[in-house]
């Protein structure tokens, strides 16, 4: 009667065993399933380093973003990807895995990589490291994300802003650009320095309203409600500006806005 017992302990326990070993499969197939899902689903591309052998899968997708059909590139060797990183941004990579591996500061990177056609396209790179229980990164996952139109929107601002520089310092004429609620002068060009015989500095601690001949100051008053209400696009007018030993200069004066249209008014420019 033991025996027995036994015997049918023992095949309750193998029972529970198959019948847990079949939930575990159950449970790996739906999240590989899921994940198979998302990877179609996904923009960006997914890359898994083992560091100890620097064996690297890449997804489809990673491949295909730099222009290769999935055969085209080996899924082997850490090194293809540095020989496709642009060597000005080999140093901050480096820098960013350093930071990951030894202070597990979060992986974040933007970089270029050279693509089939030999031109260079910019991705931000996110991953996370597996340490082992001597503190050593073993592994690393992550995703590489297309940030090209970024970077060319960023560069074609950047441009804009040089050659605005450029006009505003070098221009024959005063510019100032004048915060709209107090008037006081945020940034000018030299001539307008010159015109109203102060330095930088001096201009940069006052408002339109100080430099302004108090006679024409309320017709300039008047005019920016108008402009601040919409109700004119700019206004142009002759005025009479002073000094600080009270010499007056007459100027033309030509205001408009730096706001958009629904936008508060902030600041304007005064040419």
């Amino acid at each position: 009667a033991q025996a027995e017992i036994q015997t049918v302990a023992n095949a309750a326990r193998l029972a529970a065993l198959a019948i847990e070993r079949e939930w575990k499969e159950q449970a790996l197939r739906i999240s590989e399933e899921r994940y198979a899902r998302a990877l179609r689903g996904t923009t960006d591309g997914l890359w898994d380093w083992k560091i100890v052998t620097s064996d690297v899968y890449r997804s489809p997708r990673w491949k295909q973003m730099l222009g290769f059909d999935e055969h085209e590139l080996a899924n082997n060797r850490e090194e293809s990807f540095l020989a496709r990183l642009h060597p000005d941004d080999v140093p901050k990579v480096q820098a960013a895995r350093q930071a990951h591996f030894e202070r597990r500061e979060p992986y974040q990177v933007e970089f270029r990589l050279r693509t089939k056609t030999g031109e260079y396209k910019w991705f931000v790179a996110r991953a996370q490291a597996d340490w082992n229980e001597r503190g050593e990164a073993v592994r690393m996952t992550g995703t590489i994300s297309d940030i090209s139109e970024r970077k060319k929107a960023e560069q074609a601002r950047e441009e804009s802003e040089q050659r605005f520089r450029a006009v505003f310092e070098q221009a024959a004429v005063g510019i100032a650009v004048i915060e709209t609620p107090t008037g006081r002068f945020i940034n000018v060009n030299q001539r307008m320095c010159e015109i109203n015989r102060r330095t930088r500095e001096e201009m940069l601690r006052l408002t339109f309203m100080d430099v302004t001949f108090p006679d024409d100051l309320q017709d300039d008053l008047n005019q920016m409600e108008e402009l601040k209400a919409v109700r004119i696009s700019s206004f142009n007018m002759e005025k009479r500006n002073v000094a600080p030993n009270g010499d007056l200069t007459w100027i033309n004066l030509t205001v408009a806005p730096m706001w958009r249209p629904g936008e508060p008014p902030l600041r304007h420019i005064a040419v």
